[in-house]
């Protein structure tokens, strides 16, 4: 038997009957970066009554959000704590970055 064995006839070229590898993705992080984003809005709406607006304390830090918390410097972390004591009155954004 040659080693082409697992090559059927009558197909299309490159076709076997290999089972195809399939890769399995580790976490997905684009679910947990909408669910912070999903928290970050709703709050804001609730407490200031209107959508993001430059001098609004949530809306400053919605990229901080979504950096892992190793990867903040002294400085960005200081600017995140501080805008979730100013914006979120019952911590509900800082909740869920930690939970993610």
């Amino acid at each position: 038997m040659r080693g082409n064995a697992h090559v059927r006839f009558g197909r299309r070229a490159g076709e076997t009957d290999r089972p195809k590898r399939r890769h399995r993705a580790p976490a997905r992080p684009h679910l947990a970066n909408a669910a912070i984003d999903d928290v970050r809005r709703r709050v804001q709406q609730e407490t200031t009554g209107h959508r993001g607006r430059k001098d609004d304390p949530l809306y400053r830090i919605r990229k901080l959000l979504l950096v892992a918390d190793e990867r903040l410097d002294e400085d960005g972390a200081a600017r995140l704590r501080a805008a979730l004591a100013a914006g979120a009155p019952y911590e509900e954004v800082g909740c869920t970055h930690l939970a993610n």
